[in-house]
């Protein structure tokens, strides 16, 4: 049984004892131990309610929670001025990162931001834990839009100084890593910690514990990534690898073999093709520079195909 089964069932059992001693209460308005009884019964069907609510919304959204401490936060509360900035940023960096990257066409970013739905869904322990929801829904693709932007910015989180770690997160929106960038420097300043976890999830790759020394090291790390956009690229090639994670691969004549991403938005252009088809493809190739290591790596992203 679902934890919203459960409590529809209990809020059940509880209206028919409520209206046991409702009619008890009737024939005697003057009984006190069933006015006791009607009284303690509402307030725990009130409750049950409260719960229920909260189950329903839990299960069409996904959530994050920040936890802060340290600095204001010690105090149980944070300055107004403060909270505004850190959820701008969160805001900011959740919709670069849901907004596809491809600069082919003009995106609609109002209807991108109403289909993730981000909300402040509550504060509590003053004003030390934040609670962000975002809609869970699919599309027809079968893509939740709100899963991949917080998977993202988890991976955003969790870079390390590995090379490999750097290059991926160098292929995400570098607006969205300006916008963790001014987070984190914003925390710093602050002196605050935070802790960041996504409820849907107990794997330790949906958590990051942002200790002071945590932030200013991926402040640091994000900081020598740099991201070079170059002239599109028109390529012909054989499909060769398909994916409805994101990524597709093709082989071309002069060029050999060519990985690269598409957007939720384009899935519908791309559920056309078939392994073998030959189509022609413009592609926004892309230079990840990391400057710790010098290392550059080339990656290439979907514009439109023909």
């Amino acid at each position: 049984m679902s934890e919203i089964e459960y409590l529809e069932e209990k809020i059940k059992e509880n209206t028919i004892f409520l209206d046991k001693w409702e009619r008890v209460l009737q024939k005697d308005p003057m009984d006190f131990s069933a006015k006791l009884q009607v009284g303690n019964i509402r307030a725990h069907i009130d409750e049950l309610e409260g719960k229920l609510i909260q189950a329903q919304q839990f299960a069409q959204k996904e959530f994050v929670e920040f936890r802060f401490s340290g600095g204001y936060a010690d105090w149980g509360t944070m300055p107004l001025g403060l909270i505004s900035k850190l959820t701008g940023y969160i805001d900011k960096a959740l919709t670069q990162l849901a907004l596809p990257v491809s600069s082919g066409k003009k995106v609609r970013k109002n209807e991108i931001k109403e289909q993730l739905g981000l909300k402040m869904a509550s504060l509590s322990f003053g004003s030390t834990r934040l609670f962000i929801s975002a809609n869970s829904a699919s599309n027809l693709a079968g893509t939740n839009l709100a899963e991949e932007t917080i998977n993202s910015f988890f991976s955003i989180l969790n870079t390390s100084e590995d090379p490999e770690s750097m290059a991926r997160v160098g292929e995400k929106s570098s607006g969205a890593v300006k916008e963790v960038i001014n987070l984190l420097n914003t925390l710093s300043s602050s002196r605050l910690e935070v802790n960041v976890g996504w409820s849907r999830t107990k794997q330790d790759s949906y958590f990051w514990e942002g200790k002071s020394h945590k932030i200013s090291s991926l402040y640091q790390v994000l900081n020598e990534i740099q991201r070079e956009k170059r002239p599109d690229e028109i390529h012909e090639g054989e499909v060769y690898a398909l994916s409805q994670s994101g990524r597709i691969e093709i082989k071309s004549k002069s060029s050999g073999r060519i990985k690269f991403a598409y957007d939720v938005t384009q899935y519908e252009a791309i559920r056309e093709l078939r392994m073998g088809d030959r189509r022609t493809f413009i592609l926004q190739p892309t230079v990840v520079i990391n400057h710790a290591t010098g290392q550059e790596k080339l990656t290439y992203h979907l514009i439109s195909i023909s």
